[in-house]
C-alpha cells in the first residue's frame, strides 16, 4: 500500500476509533494492516484504548523517524508496550 495513502488510513482510523467498538475497529485496521479481525482484536489487550493500535502501526510505519526514535515513541506512551509484547508473541 502507497505510504501516503496508508498513512491518511491511519489517521481516519485513529479519529474515529473511540467512537467505534472494538469490532469496527478491527475490520477497519485490518485492511491496512497484514493481520486478521481476530489477531488485532487478541494483540489489542483489556483496558487499553484500541486507537493505540493504529497510532502504535503509524510510528512504526514513519520513515522521517530512526529507530531509535520509534522505540522511545513506544516506550513513552502508555498501551503501546503492551500492545507491542502481544504483538510479539504472534509473530514467535
Amino acid at each position: 500500500m502507497d505510504t501516503i495513502i496508508m498513512k491518511k488510513s491511519l489517521n481516519d482510523i485513529i479519529e474515529t476509533a473511540s467512537q467505534e467498538s472494538l469490532s469496527d475497529f478491527c475490520n477497519k485496521a485490518s485492511k491496512v494492516v497484514r493481520l486478521t479481525n481476530e489477531e488485532i482484536a487478541e494483540i489489542i489487550p483489556d483496558g487499553i484504548e484500541h486507537k493505540r493500535f493504529a497510532e502504535l502501526i503509524q510510528i512504526v510505519n514513519d520513515t522521517s523517524a530512526s529507530n531509535q526514535e520509534k522505540a522511545d515513541k513506544i516506550r513513552n506512551v502508555a498501551g503501546y508496550a503492551e500492545i507491542v509484547a502481544n504483538l510479539l508473541t504472534k509473530l514467535i
